[in-house]
């Protein structure tokens, strides 16, 4: 946790030390964080969702495309007994999740918008997001029961599963931009990750075995232009 810590400060000094170019956007993400995997029966349960706080920056490479970096902070849970059905099983977990990603974004009207002037422009613009990120986890998975301790049993088998707590993530999604004026600006944006794991949650073959595990980010972000 410690060489994490350095590393996210490393890229935070980085990444303002760079904003004061007048091409660059700083700010903060403030919303949620849903899981979605084993312990979640539906497609979306919103009910799920935990607090995600989050660092960004963003670079206009050119009207209609920019580049970002962001550091996102949050905890993913679920448990059976939110659902009747699943409530004889048991299982719960919970895992702190910090996220590092890169990401491109495409404004199909960010010229329109910048040319307008942006403190008198009322145009609300969309954008498409896609990138590449880490994130790093640390799932505390709870049996109530395990039953029989050999290594057949799935539950044993999920105890005892080597998997990394660092997994590569790739954010996928779409957002909303408002001008305030010339330095502020409100971004509204949800983002899946697609994942390459079953052990989000530390759970998989006592589970749902077929599937990844993935999560959802969804909130508002307040950017600033130092110039």
């Amino acid at each position: 946790m410690k060489k994490l810590t350095l590393s996210a400060l490393l890229l935070l000094q980085i990444v303002f030390s760079h904003a004061q170019n007048s091409e660059w956007e700083v700010g903060m993400f403030l919303g949620g964080i849903n899981y979605q995997g084993d312990l979640i029966p539906r497609t979306v349960d919103l009910s799920q969702s935990n607090v995600a706080i989050g660092l960004t920056s963003r670079y206009r490479y050119y009207y209609t495309l920019n580049f970002r970096a962001n550091l996102i902070v949050g905890r993913i849970a679920a448990s059976d007994m939110d659902y009747p059905e699943r409530e004889s099983r048991g299982f719960s977990f919970q895992s702190s999740l910090v996220e590092m990603s890169g990401l491109a974004e495409w404004e199909p009207f960010g010229k329109e918008r910048e040319l307008r002037g942006g403190s008198t422009s009322l145009l609300i613009s969309p954008y498409l997001m896609g990138g590449m990120g880490l994130a790093f986890i640390n799932p505390k998975p709870n049996f109530p029961t395990i039953g029989n301790p050999g290594s057949q049993n799935p539950i044993i088998q999920d105890i005892r599963a080597s998997y990394s707590k660092v997994q590569m993530v790739l954010p996928l999604g779409i957002g909303a931009r408002y001008d305030i004026n010339s330095k502020w600006t409100i971004c509204a944006e949800i983002a899946g990750r697609v994942t390459f794991t079953d052990y989000l949650d530390g759970i998989s073959i006592a589970a749902n075995p077929g599937n990844n595990d993935y999560y959802w980010t969804f909130g508002l972000a307040a950017m600033f232009k130092p110039r």
